[in-house]
């Protein structure tokens, strides 16, 4: 038979009453199947788990909707169809534990566990009515418990009211001695009295008036830094961070929510923390320290928006008992029906004998029904073992932890949590790569088109290599990103345009200027410069003898770092790591660029066009150089600054790099492209629009989201770099993929007007206890 008349005869079959169980069966099978892979996704593949939920989750929610109205309209009564029923529900429950599921979703599980009681009463097993009520009663109770701590942390002054606090204790109207710019040391954190845990409202006075009273147990930072306990030095993370840096992570976290929601700080407290990151960037260890704590604090900002840490940990210790006993029950429980409803298959002759018989009667007699029961119940106890190690190992419960540590010093807290591991589930940042010039020839595998997919990513088939970096190239990332923030003026509200750099200033600004003064917008300037590096490291191949003649999928990069030394090899990671990490932002995630997402994508599909017409006859990286610099050629032109960025896209990356090749050396080439593409992004990062960073932490951590936090602390808001390029934009036409020029002003404006935000009016009164409970 062929497969035609396969599919065709399961079809006909599919629709038939004696095929019912058959097609139940195969649903089971399937949603069982789909919800490990969205188990698996979130252990080892979070960055697309939430892509995955949002595309499948509606899918496998109607499929299960539809299973259940199967089972309890099906001829045949089958005593498992409640039970499976039950599992899925409890499935689909677990599986969006760690996320902030709303209450509506939660109300729709309820609904759904009517149902699966009303199928029990009528087509369920006395066999096991014990184990079954009792799991169903556990789920019913767990759906209404997410509700209720749900509400709990939106009304809680440390989570859901944290900026509102924040902004009456540390805003203008606040108490001066806790902002005292003049007093506050960053080495010691005197004068930090920055809130980091222990706030309760003890009394409501009015609709609009709160007062927080007895803070005995308020916790701040300097309170912290005061603890002398060797504890609280322990490492938490590769980076060496240790719990004071963990604490101080959180508090800044709580500073960002403010610059997210709204809350408007008084000016002092800018100053207080741009002191305290300027300090940290002029240590030695500020590419580890500094942003280890960066890291941690856009993480801890990340779960309270997007995770359940915040409803998990809405009263602190307390609340994490209660959930991780419910987890546990829940646990117990689901065992319990599991024996019970294996049980029912084993003969009484078989039972008689021992547990040992009935398990290797089981494991021989294992039928399809078992299988399925086997397997659904299996991935939930699994996912609620995991589910109580993340909460339990989660940064969150060390930070409470360490917070009542500070406070009581309990011994318990001492020897049973502060000294649990720490990096349970600790992920590195990851820096996506996107080679331009590589797609037109290479193929893309059906993993990463499924990936790209699930990401909504209409540029799916540009995307050939994403991986996070090794150690090597991490340290140099982020030891040239200080770099360029030490030479940088962190001073007022917006970063300046020019390039601050002190052993290539001269060749480096030729070049800065050039490309700003014709190419207008940020995507087209990524787009130049993506460009000429990418030609500048084929050169570079070249004259370390690699072939070029075919068009290769490569894991890294053309020239192998490890063939380089010294500051050349250096500055070849650094150029190249931040070239594709800034085209794969404007490929996959232009929303997060300092202009509009029209802009962004329209420049990329116009260079995509203009290289798909220009590079149609080229199957090599060679073909691919050739072709380029002979454009160039054509296209160069000498301008007022000696060089010209005349014609399309392509034309003007390849003069760019025709420039660099024949007038720089290579070492100095590529510390001219290292410094370019660090000063490139960390302009990029202050300028993005901040809530769709905080949109896009569902996905991920990405680099720039950590570098726009430090912006944030220290009270830079945009970079006058694009707001020059704004104002341009109103003289010039949309750049299209055609041989015309630019023509725009490098004038900057002076001054640059912006008002914050207005924060929720409310009014609270805060009164800090600046010696009680300390720890000494």
């Amino acid at each position: 038979m062929s497969p035609g008349a396969l599919i065709a005869n399961f079809l006909i079959k599919w629709n038939l009453e004696s095929y019912v169980l058959l097609r139940i069966r195969v649903i089971m099978g399937i949603l069982t199947i789909l919800y490990l892979m969205f188990f698996f996704s979130s252990l080892f593949f979070t960055r697309i788990y939430r892509s995955m939920v949002n595309f499948l989750d509606p899918v496998a929610d109607a499929t299960l909707v539809y299973i259940m109205g199967a089972m309890q309209a099906a001829p045949l009564n089958n005593q498992l169809f409640p039970v499976w029923a039950l599992i899925l529900v409890g499935l689909r429950s677990s599986i969006h534990g760690r996320s902030s599921s709303g209450m509506f979703f939660e109300l729709r599980n309820v609904l759904k566990l009517l149902v699966v009681a009303y199928m029990n009463l009528t087509r369920g097993s006395k066999l096991w009515r014990f184990p079954f009520w009792f799991f169903w009663g556990l789920l019913v109770l767990q759906c209404f418990y997410k509700i209720l701590v749900r509400h709990i942390a939106s009304k809680s002054l440390w989570n859901g009211r944290s900026s509102e606090l924040l902004q009456e204790y540390m805003g203008a109207n606040g108490n001066k001695s806790n902002f005292n710019p003049e007093i506050c040391n960053p080495e010691t954190m005197e004068g930090y009295k920055y809130l980091v845990y222990g706030e309760l409202q003890k009394s409501r006075k009015s609709a609009h008036i709160l007062k927080v009273e007895d803070l005995k147990s308020l916790v701040t930072l300097d309170k912290i830094w005061r603890c002398d306990s060797a504890l609280l030095l322990t490492s938490i993370n590769m980076q060496g961070n240790n719990m004071k840096d963990m604490a101080l992570a959180f508090a800044l976290s709580r500073l960002l929510r403010c610059r997210l929601e709204g809350a408007t700080l008084h000016e002092a407290t800018v100053s207080m923390t741009r002191k305290l990151i300027s300090k940290m960037i002029l240590s030695d260890s500020a590419d580890k320290v500094l942003f280890g704590i960066l890291e941690l604090d856009v993480r801890f900002l990340r779960d309270s928006l997007h995770s359940s840490y915040p409803m998990v940990f809405c009263r602190g210790l307390l609340s994490l008992f209660f959930t991780l006993l419910l987890s546990l029950v829940k646990f117990f429980m689901a065992t319990w029906l599991f024996v019970d409803v294996n049980m029912v298959h084993v003969p009484k002759s078989v039972r008689d004998r021992g547990p040992r018989a009935r398990f290797s009667y089981s494991l021989h007699s294992f039928g399809y029904d078992s299988g399925i029961t086997a397997a659904a119940m299996y991935i939930v106890m699994i996912d609620e073992i995991f589910r109580m190690l993340g909460y339990f190992l989660s940064r969150w419960a060390k930070l409470i932890a360490m917070c009542n540590f500070v406070n009581f010093r309990n011994r318990w807290l001492k020897y049973v949590i502060v000294n649990t591991p720490a990096r349970y589930g600790e992920r590195t940042i990851v820096i996506h790569q996107h080679a331009f010039l590589q797609t037109f020839s290479s193929s893309i595998s059906g993993w990463k088109i499924f990936s790209c997919i699930l990401e909504r990513n209409q540029n799916a088939r540009m995307v050939w290599s994403e991986g996070k970096m090794n150690d090597s190239m991490a340290k140099n990332v982020k030891a040239a990103v200080i770099q360029a923030l030490r030479s940088m003026d962190l001073e007022g509200h917006f970063l300046s345009r020019d390039l601050p750099l002190s052993r290539v200033s001269d060749r480096a600004e030729r070049y800065w200027l050039a490309c700003l003064a014709e190419v207008p917008t940020c995507s087209r300037v990524i787009l130049v410069w993506h460009i000429a590096t990418s030609l500048c490291e084929i050169k570079l191949a070249n004259d370390h003898k690699i072939n070029l003649t075919t068009m290769s999928r490569l894991s890294s990069f053309l020239v192998d770092e490890k063939a380089l030394t010294g500051e050349l090899q250096k500055a070849y990671t650094v150029s190249n790591c931040l070239s594709r990490y800034c085209m794969y932002l404007l490929a996959s995630k232009p929303k997060l660029l300092p202009e509009t997402i029209l802009m962004s994508k329209k420049a990329f599909q116009d260079a995509v066009q203009c290289a798909h017409e220009m590079l149609s006859d080229c199957h090599s990286w060679q073909s691919i150089y050739n072709k380029l610099m002979k454009e160039a050629q054509k296209a160069l032109v000498q301008g007022t600054h000696g060089l010209n960025l005349s014609g399309n896209i392509l034309q003007q990356g390849a003069i760019l790099a025709n420039e660099l090749i024949k007038k720089e050396d290579q070492k100095c080439r590529w510390e001219i492209l290292s410094d370019v593409w660090v000063h490139l992004l960390v302009h990029i990062a202050p300028s993005s629009d901040a809530a769709a960073l905080a949109e896009d932490l569902k996905s991920g951590v990405e680099f720039l989201t950590v570098i726009w936090a430090l912006f944030c602390h220290c009270g830079i808001e945009k970079s006058k770099l694009w707001q020059q390029q704004k104002s341009a934009n109103f003289r010039n036409s949309t750049p299209g993929p055609s041989n015309q020029s630019s023509d725009v002003s490098t004038h900057v404006q002076d001054t640059v007007s912006s008002s914050p935000p207005a924060a929720r009016s409310s009014e609270i009164h805060v009164e800090a206890s600046p010696t009680s409970g300390e720890c000494s």
